[in-house]
């Protein structure tokens, strides 16, 4: 990763809560060359990992929940008209949890979400899954050892 990129990257996680924030940093370092735009869904898809794996979250909860684990202290951070790389994602992942654990529509995300029309919401899950895909031991060892965030 580019010094820039390094840099850009690791000003915008001092948001994050420490501990997500070491494993990320873990695996961004097995990266060779890593776009901030594909942290960042990394990033969306290790939350996205966690919430799904968090035993009694409820529908209402998800933003909250994404909110604590990146440190921001008002989910008006996530639902802001921000086109940020890393405020995107984290949408990505409230619709993508949305969608499989609650098993909501499209059309009802897209009023969760308030920002996003329902193509946006399509296309954020779309993105999440294919980064879990694409990275399932990454996301594997980032999420490992990260079940005291989400028993909180």
């Amino acid at each position: 990763m580019g010094k820039y990129l390094e840099e850009k990257c690791y000003s915008n996680d001092r948001r994050i809560s420490p501990e997500l924030n070491e494993n990320l940093i873990k695996i961004k370092d097995e990266l060779d060359k890593v776009s901030a735009k594909d942290y960042y869904r990394l990033k969306g898809a290790v939350i996205y990992s966690l919430l799904m794996n968090e035993e009694n979250l409820k529908q209402n909860q998800v933003l909250e929940r994404i909110c604590n684990l990146t440190n921001y202290d008002h989910i008006l951070y996530i639902l802001e008209e921000s086109r940020s790389t890393g405020i995107v994602n984290l949408r990505f992942a409230a619709v993508s949890v949305y969608k499989d654990r609650f098993k909501v529509s499209y059309p009802k995300i897209k009023v969760l979400i308030e920002k996003s029309d329902h193509t946006t919401c399509l296309y954020g899950y779309r993105k999440i899954k294919e980064t879990i895909s694409n990275n399932k031991d990454l996301i594997s060892r980032a999420v490992n050892g990260l079940t005291k965030l989400v028993e909180i």
